[in-house]
């Protein structure tokens, strides 16, 4: 059984829904003939890996007993193909 399920809408746009969330909508950027209305799934796995990485430093913080509230973790950069294919 599936624990996420991710539905193509048209137009580079997706749809994935399961876990504990709700749906999570993706599309691709205009220039790459998507509709750039929503995060693209790059951006979202960047999103998610600086989640994942606040979320493993707060952990180890804790048990030392450091307070990590107002901690911030910054994605300066996403890299790109160098034929601009990443979206």
């Amino acid at each position: 059984m599936a624990i996420i399920t991710t539905k193509h809408l048209g137009q580079f746009r997706t749809e994935s829904t399961g876990m504990k969330k709700g749906a999570t909508i993706t599309d691709a950027p205009a220039q790459y003939g998507g509709k750039g209305e929503y995060p693209t799934p790059v951006e979202i796995m960047a999103e998610a890996l600086a989640a994942c990485a606040m979320t493993t430093l707060c952990m180890a913080a804790a048990k030392a007993g450091v307070n990590t509230d107002g901690a911030v973790v910054e994605v300066e950069n996403i890299e790109r193909d160098p034929d601009g294919s990443a979206v």
